[in-house]
């Protein structure tokens, strides 16, 4: 039996568990005796629950989770604080990916819902650290980075996160495809979803900008989301395309750059980088209207 294969009978799905949740303890483990490798290997912590996910029968996963983190927290009880910070929401994150992953959504779903979950709970994690041993996070991370000093630092604290999110998620998902698995997931449906990420992407290019007057943290952080899903978004327009569309790209890129240079001034202080989204547009838009061409030439009777 190849052991990186879907499991079938109980006691696979238990040895394939038991040795999964080892594996983050150890990780745990030596995280917390080496502060800063935390940012290292938890980047690949998440990898072993997805295998979990993708690999074990849908039943045992809450069991995992749950057995998973009580094995993680008790292998590093002297330090609390990082396995629930870091370690537990890895265990449910990977295994979050796993799930979804058995259902083949769009790599851009997989990812993006996989970061989003970690994200949610590292901020769920906080109040509770805070609370049982008085320990401040965020502000530990920014010590160790050195970066406790910056004056804006706690405005990009929640795409900072976010981002680490996407990379364990990403990481998961090409190891998992490049030695696990032979068949890979759709990027997109030519449907719905090539249709969302543009759309998504402008959505939240607009809120980016607009939080920028009421709340930074979050404008930053839906930033990110826009730079995300126009990441995908620019897949549209590596098909074959009208040679307009690319012309319209390129005006639009350059009506971007002088937009960012009239707006700049009317900016809060650290919002200016904000504008990075009218960029995002002419990836977005032109995307858009390509997938809406596609979708036309799809629906057109033929003759």
């Amino acid at each position: 039996m190849n052991f990186f294969s879907e499991k079938k009978t109980p006691a696979q799905n238990l040895a394939f568990m038991g040795m999964m949740a080892a594996i983050n303890a150890v990780l745990g483990v030596f995280a917390t005796f080496v502060p800063l490798s935390a940012f290292f290997i938890i980047l690949f912590l998440p990898l072993a629950s997805a295998l979990v996910g993708e690999f074990c029968e849908d039943k045992y996963l809450l069991p995992y989770v749950l057995a998973a983190s009580l094995v993680a927290a008790a292998a590093t009880a002297y330090d609390m604080g990082t396995a629930l910070f870091y370690i537990i929401p890895a265990i449910v994150s990977g295994t979050f990916y796993g799930f979804m992953a058995k259902r083949r959504p769009p790599v851009s779903l997989l990812i993006f819902s996989t970061a989003l979950v970690e994200l949610a709970l590292n901020y769920l994690s906080l109040p509770l650290v805070a609370t049982i041993y008085q320990i401040d996070m965020i502000q530990l991370g920014e010590t160790i980075l050195g970066l406790s000093g910056n004056l804006y630092i706690n405005d990009i604290v929640p795409a900072f996160i976010f981002g680490f999110g996407l990379a364990e998620a990403s990481l998961s998902h090409f190891f998992i495809r490049l030695f696990f698995q032979k068949t890979d997931l759709p990027f997109s449906e030519n449907g719905f979803f090539d249709l969302a990420c543009p759309l998504t992407g402008i959505l939240f290019s607009g809120l980016a900008v607009g939080f920028a007057f009421m709340v930074m943290p979050i404008a930053y952080l839906f930033l990110s989301f826009a730079i995300f899903f126009a990441v995908f978004s620019a897949m549209n327009l590596l098909r074959k395309n009208p040679w307009w569309l690319y012309v319209l790209m390129g005006l639009l890129s350059l009506g971007s750059l002088y937009g960012m240079a009239a707006s700049y001034a009317l900016m809060p202080r650290d919002g200016g980088l904000l504008l990075i989204s009218l960029f995002l547009l002419s990836i977005d838009t032109p995307s858009l209207i390509s997938t809406l061409l596609l979708l036309r030439a799809q629906k057109a009777p033929k003759k």
